[in-house]
């Protein structure tokens, strides 16, 4: 989490209010917590952190294109990742032709989210983000 929050810029206002997997709950926990950021009037923008296996970013980004009002900017964990190798657990498993990074990165662009392509890169990719949204200058500390 450090190297994230040190990964952006400091001149943009930073708040963590969730460290969850959604790997350990149902279908719909990363729609609840997108909703709950969605609705939260002090929330301005969200960083989704993803990680390969399973479906449940491109779920997001079906949902998010239907219902976030907010900007949305991402990353995929194991994206160097070879098909079918383990990455220390089951849910990080590529099975079937799914569950890529890369596939997860296509739904996520296809609905207009920029996704960093290393964690070094979050930052800048949230300040674009906040940029494309016109929201940056808000977004500055004082």
């Amino acid at each position: 989490i450090e190297r994230i929050l040190g990964s952006i810029s400091d001149d943009v206002d930073q708040e963590l209010k969730f460290k969850i997997s959604i790997k350990n709950f149902d279908e719909d926990a990363e729609k609840f917590i997108l909703k709950a950021f969605n609705e939260d009037p002090e929330t301005k923008a969200v960083m989704m952190i993803g990680e390969i296996g399973g479906n449940a970013e491109e779920d997001a980004a079906a949902w998010i294109k239907a219902n976030m009002k907010k900007p949305v900017a991402a990353f995929i964990s194991g994206q160097q990742a070879p098909p079918g190798k383990r990455m220390g657990h089951a849910g990080a498993i590529i099975a079937g032709g799914k569950g890529s990074a890369a596939d997860k990165i296509k739904a996520l662009n296809e609905v207009g989210i920029e996704v960093a392509k290393t964690v070094a890169h979050m930052g800048d990719t949230m300040v674009e983000t906040l940029k494309k949204a016109g929201i940056y200058e808000e977004c500055k500390t004082c």
